[in-house]
């Protein structure tokens, strides 16, 4: 009787561990999903690219600087602030 009392609060703790992680995780579903979306549409890319010997800082470097450049004409198209747009990049970095 010991026993099955034994392995079914055990059971029972690991339920509710795995529900409290879950639930602690579920915020971040949404980013994990973006990612895994980003590595499938890049992957063929990057493969290309690093068999063709373009050094990898460099990429990354230009990719940076693309987002950056494009997320900031953006927004100060939209009518925000100069200031305000490096600011948050600086906070990013």
């Amino acid at each position: 009787m010991k026993e099955k009392y034994f392995k079914y609060s055990l059971i029972g703790l690991i339920a509710l561990l795995g529900w409290l992680i879950m639930s602690g995780l579920l915020s971040f579903v949404n980013g994990l999903l973006a990612a895994f979306t980003v590595y499938v549409l890049v992957n063929g890319q990057m493969t290309y690219l690093t068999e063709k010997g373009i050094p990898l800082l460099a990429v990354a470097a230009f990719t940076v600087y693309v987002l950056v450049n494009g997320q900031m004409t953006y927004l100060t198209e939209k009518g925000i602030p100069l200031l305000a747009v490096l600011q948050g990049v600086v906070a990013i970095v």
